[in-house]
């Protein structure tokens, strides 16, 4: 079951990097953050300096997972995930089976 939960959250990354349009900068945090939480579990990092606005809207954004587990975060992206691809669209990977070369 682990194994088939880190592959869902695997995949999920991957489709991220093919959607069809860029979501906007808190959906990427939101997403940021659960990938961090994911990975890395607890943000043990010291929160970045005021002047560094995106430093620390990163660190912000990983830090509102604290506590929350690393399942419990790949299974958060995922969804999210899936709510990107219903708003932004898609573009799946074509086989090299799938083209006709002329």
């Amino acid at each position: 079951m682990e194994q088939t939960d880190i592959q869902d959250f695997n995949d999920a990354v991957e489709k991220v990097k093919r959607l069809a349009s860029r979501p906007d900068d808190g959906e990427l945090l939101i997403l940021y953050g659960y990938y961090k939480q994911s990975v890395f579990g607890d943000n043990k990092a010291s929160q970045p300096s005021i002047f560094s606005v995106k430093e620390r809207s990163k660190w912000g954004a990983w830090e509102n997972n604290k506590m929350m587990s690393r399942k419990q975060a790949r299974q958060n992206y995922i969804v999210f995930v899936d709510t990107l691809v219903v708003k932004y669209g898609f573009t799946p990977i074509i086989q090299s089976s799938q083209i006709d070369i002329v």
